[in-house]
């Protein structure tokens, strides 16, 4: 017997989220040198928020990439990280946070998939 998914998305919305996110992951991954070029101190600082997801530690690193897509609102990359770790860190409404942040990074980039 099938237990009934009773959470506030279903498992097809959490799924279809996290795919939207992977597929902006790894379009952020295709950017042209053009685009924003992050200075080393904020790569580090990116580096140091992804580690911080790498020990399940969403909280702290939501914190480092709101800091840094704060400051660098062109930074594709901090601004997916920002929807992943918020995604992750599991408190009422985050869903629907990372998903206004996706779509907000899609509106703007439309062609990042």
């Amino acid at each position: 017997m099938k237990t009934k998914y009773t959470g506030h998305w279903s498992r097809i919305q959490c799924w279809r989220a996290a795919l939207m996110v992977a597929t902006l992951v790894l379009g952020a991954c295709q950017q042209s040198s053009s685009e924003f070029e992050a200075d080393a101190a904020a790569i580090a600082e990116n580096n140091r928020g992804v580690a911080l997801m790498g020990r399940f530690d969403y909280e702290s690193a939501e914190a480092v990439f709101a800091e840094l897509a704060g400051a660098n609102p062109a930074w594709t990359d901090a601004r997916i990280n920002l929807a992943i770790a918020t995604l992750n860190r599991q408190r009422e409404g985050d869903e629907v946070k990372a998903l206004d942040m996706v779509q907000a990074v899609l509106a703007g980039e439309p062609d990042n998939l």
